[in-house]
């Protein structure tokens, strides 16, 4: 089906640079004695007559978890999904004659493996020793790497960038806009709100989880008169009890008490519980990291009113939006406009809108209403130019980016095609992903 690719080198060689199959790295954790039998008929993954084998797996699982902070039967998944995509294509790299030589195995390998430029036969030995696999097993799994990406290079090859998709992509980049602003947000109002207490709770309750306060590493130090005492609280403390301390010091400061001081650094050094004699009392000294603490109603009430306020004037010229563009327009705010010559791509960034806004300025749209976190913005569209030229770094992004959709689609169509075959055999070995 693509051997014809293959003919032409200068395709062949661009590709190389677009395409590339990744690396699997990592300290591969492998089944104790008496579990699978690797080398044997066990596999995860059969599709036809590819084989992936249990080791594979266990590779490319520990390659997930070093990328990803993702819960174990999530990476499994995720495992299990990248392996069969690649039984797939492997499949159908060789179901169309694909061929991968020794030498392009050997080359690859030899590129994995560089040190200062040239390939280090130390660093892949360590690699297979830690990984526990012997050189043959890993040409294998590098012999199905390069299959995979020969498809994939042969897919997009396929791939081409459709010029009329491009030219309504960089459209934004061709208009040029001439506009007047007004922008009225809730400061250029008088609105009169005098929330209720109970008015203001519920606003607290709604918005808790946004107020916090940060404190910083401290001790909280603990007093007590005798060394009985002291046990009890240390006691306490390891247990995690809530005591009220006598002295809360940020480990950044500085006291006069030269005992306190003592207190604070060996704190500070074990990370943990000391204890010091000063005078007739023991000082017990904990250490507490920097965290977020919640901040209650009563602390940030008088902030609260004025948040309650600025959101009830908000959800007000939101609410009116459309009445109050005249009276924005006629001058019966008091906010000056703004003429700004914009770029359509830098308006539609800016505001957040979607293309089809830039369409219906063009099909003669003159005004443009916008709700912000702050208020509302009036866009007048006072004039607009369509130039010609676009910079060629940009239309080079975009080309490149719907090739590369069209060719993630293609591949997609493929992958689904042998998904819902009845010719094509596919197997999954569940009972050794659940281990």
């Amino acid at each position: 089906m693509f051997k014809w690719i293959y003919s032409n080198n200068i395709l062949s060689r661009i590709f190389l640079g677009l395409i590339t199959f990744s690396f699997i790295l990592g300290t591969a954790i492998m089944w104790g004695p008496g579990g699978l039998n690797l080398f044997g008929t066990s596999y995860i993954i059969k599709v036809d007559n590819v084989i992936i084998t249990p080791k594979e797996y266990i590779l490319e699982l520990n390659k997930l978890k070093m990328e990803y902070n993702l819960p174990e039967n999530k990476l499994k998944k995720e495992a299990l999904n990248n392996l069969l995509i690649l039984a797939i294509l492997v499949y159908l790299s060789q179901k169309d004659g694909f061929y991968v030589s020794k030498e392009e195995i050997k080359d690859f390998i030899k590129k994995l493996f560089l040190k200062e430029g040239k390939f280090n036969l130390s660093l892949f030995q360590e690699y297979l020793k830690s990984s526990r696999l012997s050189p043959e097993f890993f040409e294998k799994i590098v012999k199905k790497w390069l299959e995979a990406a020969k498809y994939k290079k042969a897919v997009y090859s396929l791939s081409y960038t459709n010029n009329l998709v491009l030219e309504t992509i960089t459209l934004p980049f061709l208009i040029q806009l001439k506009v007047k602003l007004y922008n009225l947000t809730y400061k250029d109002i008088n609105f009169k709100i005098t929330p209720s207490e109970k008015e203001l709770k519920q606003f607290y309750n709604q918005l808790k989880g946004k107020f916090y306060t940060t404190l910083p590493p401290r001790v909280e130090i603990f007093r007590a008169k005798t060394q009985e005492e002291a046990k009890k609280i240390i006691e306490q403390l390891k247990l995690e009890k809530d005591l009220k301390p006598f002295k809360v010091i940020p480990l950044n400061s500085t006291v006069e008490n030269g005992t306190i001081n003592q207190l604070i650094q060996k704190v500070e050094n074990s990370k943990g519980i000391s204890i010091i004699k000063d005078g007739s009392y023991y000082l017990i000294g904990v250490y507490k990291p920097a965290e977020r603490k919640k901040t209650s109603f009563n602390e940030i009430k008088s902030q609260l009113v004025e948040l309650y306020k600025q959101f009830k004037s908000v959800e007000w010229l939101h609410k009116n939006m459309n009445n109050l563009i005249p009276q924005i327009l006629k001058g019966q705010y008091k906010i000056q406009p703004k003429t700004r010559e914009i770029l359509g791509y830098e308006l539609l960034e800016k505001f957040k809108l979607s293309p089809e806004v830039l369409l219906q300025i063009l099909n003669g749209k003159k005004l443009i209403s916008i709700e912000t976190p702050n208020g509302i913005v009036i866009i007048k569209i006072l004039s607009f130019t369509k130039t010609q030229n676009i910079p060629q770094d940009i239309k080079q992004l975009y080309s490149l980016q719907i090739r590369k959709s069209q060719y993630l689609q293609k591949l997609q169509e493929v992958l689904d095609f042998i998904f819902k075959s009845d010719k094509v055999k596919i197997l999954i070995n569940k009972q050794l992903i659940n281990f």
